[in-house]
């Protein structure tokens, strides 16, 4: 997944102390109202969310990219009372066309396609009348199959092996597609899943197209594509990478016959994208394209590297007020500065 915890920006990379002081620490900046102030600085960018999948099942080990039911109502309600949702596709139409936005614009998006965007976070979406982008990973639509960081966390969360999942994920994501196959099947031989983690099998599952184009259809919810396979783009040797492109953008299309398509990088990070990726969006007829780097939006913004704030499960209602108002772009600029001093 794009984010897992030991990678949250805010919690890692701006407030290095201890988690009950930290968490003090983001309580007492909320109490002071210094997201509202740096909201209404920010007030002419657009935030745009991203999140994974949304869930009421208990998860054995801490699953980042799986929230829970409540904290997404929560958050909903929040940008229901401070934020007016667009689409993606609206909010880029009017940045391309320099169209004005509304004040304080967000966009929501969900990455992967997990069926739990169906049957978990579209009612709460529709209650709150939020339009959603979810970018899906065409290769699983409608199998059984699940992404392999899924399958992995199913291997180690009943063994509570936190920090060596961690480990494994990241020790993955570095290698080549090929070399990453190998180490999966010989980590799934070493480490079968038991019935436990089979309980919560289900959480993974993605969705099928016909539930996709029912939603489609229903108005709220947008598609836009997430490659094939879920593998890091700049990796791949170019012919395979503009299959994974051409191939998930044909499928929205043929599937949902959405003329632009738009795109949402697998990972996501600096250097998980290059322009030759870029260059053979353009050519697949995409409109933009979001990352995973943290940040807002404006009207300079590269429509082929789009900033997000990704919200996972560790993510208290403090943090996320902070991190969506743009004060945690600016801390981080700010110490950036300040080491270079």
């Amino acid at each position: 997944m794009e984010f897992p915890a030991s990678h949250n920006p805010l919690r890692e990379n701006v407030f290095p102390v201890k988690s009950a002081l930290r968490s003090l620490f983001e309580n007492f900046l909320v109490l002071s109202g210094v997201h509202h102030l740096f909201r209404w600085l920010n007030r002419r960018k657009i935030l745009i969310l991203m999140y994974h999948g949304v869930s009421k099942a208990p998860f054995p080990m801490v699953c980042w990219w799986q929230l829970p039911y409540e904290q997404f109502r929560t958050q909903l309600q929040y940008l229901k009372m401070h934020y007016t949702v667009l689409h993606l596709s609206d909010a880029v139409k009017r940045l391309k066309e320099r169209q004005p936005l509304p004040t304080n614009t967000a966009v929501i998006t969900f990455d992967d396609g997990y069926r739990n965007n169906l049957t978990t976070a579209l009612p709460l979406l529709n209650n709150e009348h939020l339009p959603a982008t979810i970018f899906l990973t065409t290769g699983f639509i409608g199998s059984d199959a699940l992404l392999w960081p899924d399958d992995l966390y199913l291997r180690f969360s009943r063994r509570n092996r936190v920090e060596e999942f961690h480990d494994a994920l990241e020790s993955l994501k570095a290698m080549s597609a090929d070399k990453k196959q190998v180490a999966l099947r010989r980590l799934q031989a070493e480490m079968p899943i038991d019935s436990g983690g089979a309980s919560i099998k289900d959480e993974f599952r993605l969705l099928a197209w016909n539930e996709v184009a029912m939603m489609h259809k229903g108005g709220l919810i947008e598609f836009g594509a997430h490659s094939v396979h879920h593998e890091i783009l700049s990796r791949l040797r170019p012919e395979d990478m503009a299959d994974e492109v051409r191939t998930s953008c044909n499928a929205i299309h043929g599937r949902l016959g959405t003329a632009a398509v738009m795109f949402a990088y697998p990972n996501g990070r600096e250097g998980d994208f290059n322009p030759e990726v870029k260059n053979e969006l353009e050519k697949a007829n995409v409109c933009c394209s979001v990352s995973t780097i943290y940040g807002l939006n404006d009207g300079t913004a590269d429509l082929f590297a789009l900033k997000r704030v990704g919200v996972g499960a560790d993510m208290t209602i403090a943090t996320f007020k902070l991190m969506t108002s743009g004060f945690i772009g600016w801390m981080k600029a700010l110490l950036r500065q300040a080491e270079h001093a």
